[in-house]
């Protein structure tokens, strides 16, 4: 397998991987919008334990996209000595550049919302 491959199987990885963690977090924020809303029904013990959950998932979460930013930076890197590596899969580079500014972005909202559920957690 050359490095480009390489490359490109890692961004898909981490993108297999992002889904799966995003997926989670949907669930995971309706629970939490529950807790926050005070209809939960659970002990406040099971609340804390959910809390310190999420708050785990949204560490690995804001890992993976961090891991897909690298991977798409080095696919661009890639690309500039090789032109093939993006038009083999289809794909042209505004898009991952796209791309790369939404994972971005939706890493430094993660953050910001992980700030958020700790204050809640300290607050609870």
């Amino acid at each position: 397998m050359n490095e480009a491959d390489l490359a490109w199987e890692t961004f898909e990885f981490h993108c297999d991987n992002v889904t799966s963690l995003e997926n989670t977090h949907i669930q995971n924020v309706a629970k939490f919008s529950m807790i926050r809303d005070g209809k939960f029904h659970g002990s406040k013990s099971e609340a804390c334990n959910f809390l310190n959950s999420m708050l785990s998932c949204l560490d690995k979460l804001i890992a993976t996209y961090n891991k897909q930013i690298i991977s798409i930076k080095e696919i661009v890197l890639l690309n500039k000595s090789d032109r093939e590596i993006l038009k083999k899969r289809g794909v042209q580079l505004h898009s991952l550049h796209t791309l790369l500014n939404t994972v971005s972005t939706l890493s430094e909202e993660m953050n910001k919302f992980k700030s958020e559920v700790k204050k809640f957690k300290l607050d609870f």
